[in-house]
């Protein structure tokens, strides 16, 4: 991937290649270009394809965007069109609202070129509580009914200081069913104080605030609906003996990047640290992300809006923090 920047230090365009065996070299085959208003918000993204019969760029797809007067994206449209055609035609769109500045709606409608309009396609819901979402429901529209029918519903409960201590599943399908995920935890040991494997769910890695040391499983009984363990996990630790002495100032030896970025950032650690607690708060302070990451993991974006971000890596006893870019 070739990553270019434009004046403003905004991603201009990404660079896809495959390596050629043959001839021994790197050939571009995708490339992204994005362009921006004049107060330097992402406009629109145009995606094109190299073809090597006519040794030119082709433009395939493109997404358009909308913002409303506080920068909260409103929608994004996006087109695509045929290799020997200049005409673009609708593809999907997404629509998002807002309360008190929080997402609370996504509607993905796709285009349908019999009707010549878009067709509700999914819905997704948020629900917060004091700026922390707790639930997440999504939705599939049943063309035949003409309504909405709910997919799956997550439910996240926290304790008195709003960390993680369950997940809640529910799910619509023919096989509907609930399930449960409850954490418990030793806190005399914070995250900083451990040492953990890298293949982690992210559940399990949002969770991992302080050391877990079981997860019960439950699933409602489909007659009854009354919550059933249906298995248990303990984890057990080893003392960490180490004769590595940690830098005191980590702060040159963290390094977050693309940036600005658009679906995902990676964030590399010190050699001697496996994993710190990764944070990004609004510009108005509030907290939108916290996520345990390990070093040159990559850490998805896509559920944010685009705009201004803080980040602080809390990384033993100390902070890193910065500013982040979301196009």
């Amino acid at each position: 991937m070739e990553y270019r920047y434009n004046s403003s230090g905004k991603t201009h365009s990404i660079t896809e290649s495959k390596w050629l065996f043959s001839e021994e070299q790197w050939q571009p085959t995708k490339r992204m270009i994005n362009y921006y208003n004049p107060s330097g918000v992402l406009s629109a993204d145009t995606l094109f394809y190299k073809y090597t019969d006519l040794n030119s760029w082709i433009a395939l797809e493109k997404t358009e965007y909308s913002y409303n007067a506080t920068g909260n994206l409103l929608a994004d449209t996006s087109y695509t069109k045929q290799k020997d055609l200049n005409e673009w035609q609708y593809a999907k769109t997404t629509i998002y609202t807002y309360t008190n500045g929080y997402m609370e709606q996504s509607i993905t409608s796709k285009w349908n070129s019999q009707q010549a309009d878009f067709i509700p396609y999914t819905k997704t819901q948020n629900l917060y509580n004091e700026g922390c979402i707790y639930d997440i429901s999504n939705y599939e529209w049943n063309i035949n009914n003409n309504n909405w029918e709910k997919l799956n519903e997550k439910e996240l409960g926290f304790d008195n200081n709003n960390n993680i201590k369950s997940y809640t599943y529910h799910t619509w399908d023919t096989d509907r069913s609930k399930v449960m995920n409850v954490f418990t935890f030793d806190y005399t040991y914070s995250h900083e104080n451990l040492y953990l494997p890298h293949a982690l769910g992210n559940d399990i890695k949002q969770a991992y605030h302080h050391k877990i040391t079981r997860k019960q499983a439950l699933r409602a009984n489909a007659v009854t609906n009354e919550m059933e363990l249906i298995n248990e996990t303990a984890y057990f630790y080893s003392t960490n003996e180490t004769t590595s002495v940690f830098s005191p100032d980590f702060t040159s030896k963290v390094v977050v990047y693309p940036n600005p970025a658009s679906d995902y950032v990676q964030v590399d650690l010190p050699e001697n640290v496996p994993h710190a607690m990764f944070e990004l708060y609004h510009v108005n302070g509030q907290k939108v992300m916290s996520e345990l990451v390990n070093s040159n993991e990559s850490v998805s974006l896509e559920n944010l809006n685009r705009g201004l971000y803080l980040y602080r890596i809390r990384l033993a006893s100390q902070f890193i923090c910065g500013k982040l870019s979301k196009e």
